[in-house]
């Protein structure tokens, strides 16, 4: 199995409402989606037909402008707003079988996750608009396949 994560791009610090979920992406994360739909277009890998996407405004912007015209469909999945490394961990076993599940969500769960399935990251880890693509084998730990870092410049 392929497993997808992608944390939502840089967002703003704060938000109209003054709520954490309600925070929108920055001109930066917009445009670090937008090269990451641009990859995904001319990439060679077999994207995933449903990617998962956390609730937050900055999650599902971050999936909206990154999969703009690809052949994925997004569904909001409401356990990944503050996921917990167990509860991404949980999702992982259920999707078992699956050939891909490609998650979007929030640090710190993400991050861990990539660790407790037993790959490295590159410095700086996780940062904002990072995709990384594992593969899953039945037994043993994962391997790393790809990092794709953000690139922000507007």
């Amino acid at each position: 199995m392929k497993l997808w994560i992608l944390r939502h791009a840089r967002a703003e610090a704060d938000s109209h409402s003054g709520r954490d979920r309600d925070r929108p992406l920055s001109a930066h994360g917009r445009a670090a989606c937008q090269a990451l739909n641009s990859w995904l277009s001319h990439s060679d890998h077999e994207l995933p037909a449903q990617v998962r996407v956390s609730p937050s405004l900055r999650t599902r912007q971050t999936a909206q402008l990154t999969l703009a015209d690809l052949p994925v469909q997004w569904i909001i999945d409401q356990s990944l707003w503050i996921a917990s490394t167990s509860d991404l961990l949980e999702q992982v076993k259920q999707a078992r079988g699956d050939e891909a599940l490609w998650l979007v969500g929030h640090n710190p769960g993400l991050e861990e996750l990539i660790y407790r399935l037993g790959c490295e990251l590159p410095l700086p880890g996780l940062k904002p608009g990072t995709l990384v693509i594992l593969d899953l084998p039945d037994e043993g730990s994962a391997q790393l396949v790809e990092v794709v870092p953000p690139r922000e410049s507007t």
